[in-house]
C-alpha cells in the first residue's frame, strides 16, 4: 500500500505544481487565478487538457507550444517536478500521518513564495497569511506537535519562537537605522514569523542558521560568476540585494523534516 500511496502523493502534488505555476505568474500581477484558462503567452492559443498533463505534456511537446512552436519556460517542468518529488520525500519521511499532510501543505505554499521572490523580489501577503493560518491550525493538532524532551515542538515552543522572531526583527531594524541600509525585507520577516508558529523556537533557530549559511554560500558564488566589467558600477550599488525567501523556504522544509534529528545528533555529539 505504501507504493500506491506514494504514487498518489506524487501525481497529486505534480497536479498542484501545475497550478502553482499559474499562481507564481498571476498572483503578484494581481490577475485572476481561474480566468482566462491556461494559454500560450506567445500566441494566446488555449492549452488543451491533453497538453496540460503535468510533466508528461512538457516532455511530449519538447518544451514547445503545440500551436506556435514557441519555447515554454523550463520553470514549468521544474516546479511540477519539485512539487512532486518534494512532497513524496516528506511523505516517505513521515508516512501516512498528519505530519505528512501538514508538511506537504507547508512545502507547496513555500514553492510560489520562493519563486515569486526570485523573480520579482516580493512575497505576496496572501501566501504568508496561508502559512500563518496553517501554523495556527497546527497548534490544535497534537500529532503535529511532535518531538520530546529538549526538542518539543508544542504550542509553548511556538509562542517562544514568536518572541525570538520579534527580538530578531528589533535587532535588524536597529542595525538598519545605524548602517542606513536595508538588511532584510519585510516579507522575509513575515516568513520567519510563520516559521515560528509552524516549527517552534528550536527549529526556527535552525532555520535562521541554515538560511544564513545557504544565502552566504550561494550569493557569494553567484556574485563571482555573474560579475561583469560593464555592470561593475551597478553591482556595486545593488550587491547587497537578493531574494532571501528561497533560502528560508529550503531551511523550513529541512528543519521540519530532519531538524529534530539534527539537534538530537548534535546534543549527543557534544555530550
Amino acid at each position: 500500500m505504501i507504493i500506491v500511496y506514494s504514487v498518489f502523493v506524487f501525481l497529486f502534488a505534480t497536479a498542484i505544481g501545475s497550478f502553482l505555476n499559474v499562481v507564481i505568474y498571476r498572483l503578484p500581477r494581481k490577475m485572476n487565478l481561474a480566468k482566462p484558462a491556461s494559454h500560450c503567452p506567445k500566441c494566446d492559443a488555449p492549452i488543451k487538457w491533453y497538453d496540460n498533463i503535468p510533466i508528461l505534456s512538457y516532455i511530449i511537446l519538447r518544451g514547445k507550444c503545440r500551436n506556435c512552436k514557441d519555447k515554454i519556460s523550463p520553470r514549468y517542468l521544474l516546479i511540477e517536478l519539485l512539487a512532486g518529488i518534494g512532497s513524496l520525500l516528506i511523505f516517505l519521511r513521515f508516512g501516512v500521518s498528519t505530519l505528512s499532510l501538514f508538511g506537504i501543505i507547508m512545502f507547496l505554499i513555500l514553492i510560489p513564495i520562493a519563486f515569486i521572490d526570485i523573480e520579482l523580489m516580493i512575497i505576496p501577503d496572501s501566501l504568508v497569511i496561508l502559512l500563518f493560518i496553517l501554523g495556527i491550525f497546527g497548534i490544535f493538532f497534537n500529532d503535529i506537535n511532535y518531538g520530546y524532551g529538549i526538542v518539543n515542538v508544542g504550542y509553548k515552543s511556538k509562542l517562544i519562537a514568536l518572541g525570538i522572531v520579534i527580538a530578531f526583527t528589533f535587532i535588524i531594524v536597529l542595525l538598519e537605522k545605524l548602517l542606513k541600509r536595508d538588511l532584510m525585507g519585510g516579507g522575509d520577516i513575515k516568513l520567519l514569523f510563520c516559521s515560528g508558529i509552524l516549527l517552534g523556537w528550536q527549529l526556527t533557530i535552525l532555520v535562521l542558521c541554515f538560511s544564513s549559511i545557504l544565502a552566504c554560500i550561494c550569493e557569494i558564488f553567484k556574485q563571482g560568476i555573474k560579475k561583469k566589467k560593464e555592470e561593475a558600477e551597478e553591482d556595486e550599488k545593488q550587491s547587497h540585494l537578493f531574494a532571501f525567501a528561497p533560502y528560508i523556504a529550503i531551511s523550513m522544509v529541512l528543519a521540519y523534516t530532519f531538524g529534530i534529528n539534527l539537534i538530537e545528533f548534535w546534543l549527543q555529539l557534544i555530550a
